[in-house]
């Protein structure tokens, strides 16, 4: 896989305007790198398509080709984010990465190319998770807000198919990357969602070892 192509998604659920930030810094690092970006509304039943449609609309040149679609429902993170993965690419093909980016991460210098890079680097790794940091660049713990997944993967059970734990036993692999993230959801992973189509809480907490 000598240029692989990725998908990034952002899910946006009524936060339109910290949304079209993340997709400036997503654009920034997916220059150069084959792939495009898809903006998803999750059932926000507010202006957030009026907003992000008119901020995408107004992109001067972006790095890569950002598109916009919007579900008819929110049934949460993980069906938010299966529903972007469907869609795949704009000419029907899906890619060989999906970059799950939540709308309050914004991707530090590298750190995509640096995902792709250990992926390819590490075939056994299916998906790998980036290392994020607040405002003030503490540290924080890893989430599933910010990830890198094969394709593969994904293509035939999505995104989120059981429960978080079923997801952390997945994720076999995770490389720690810079990424900053503006603000921290309160989650509780070790309380499984009742729908197996979504994680329990908006950015479910990871242990890092």
């Amino acid at each position: 896989m000598t240029d692989p192509s990725v998908l990034t998604i952002i899910l946006n659920f009524r936060t339109p305007e910290l949304t079209l930030k993340a997709l400036d810094a997503a654009l920034r690092e997916m220059a150069g790198i084959r792939g495009e970006i898809l903006v998803v509304d999750n059932g926000s039943g507010d202006d957030s398509c009026e907003v992000l449609t008119r901020g995408i609309e107004g992109l001067a040149n972006p790095a890569v080709p950002v598109r916009f679609k919007a579900s008819a429902r929110n049934g949460g993170f993980g069906a938010g984010n299966n529903f972007g993965m469907h869609a795949g690419l704009s000419d029907g093909t899906q890619p060989d990465f999906y970059y799950i980016l939540n709308s309050d991460a914004f991707p530090q210098k590298g750190a995509i190319r640096n995902l792709i890079a250990h992926m390819q680097t590490h075939r056994h790794c299916g998906i790998a998770g980036s290392a994020i940091r607040g405002v003030d660049g503490e540290p924080l713990s890893q989430s599933l807000s910010v990830q890198l997944i094969l394709s593969g993967l994904s293509s035939t059970k999505g995104f989120i198919n059981n429960s978080s734990q079923e997801l952390v036993a997945k994720l076999n692999h995770r490389r720690r990357l810079g990424h900053q993230r503006k603000t921290v959801r309160k989650t509780h992973p070790s309380r499984p969602s009742k729908d197996p189509r979504h994680l329990a809480g908006g950015s479910p907490q990871l242990p890092t070892s």
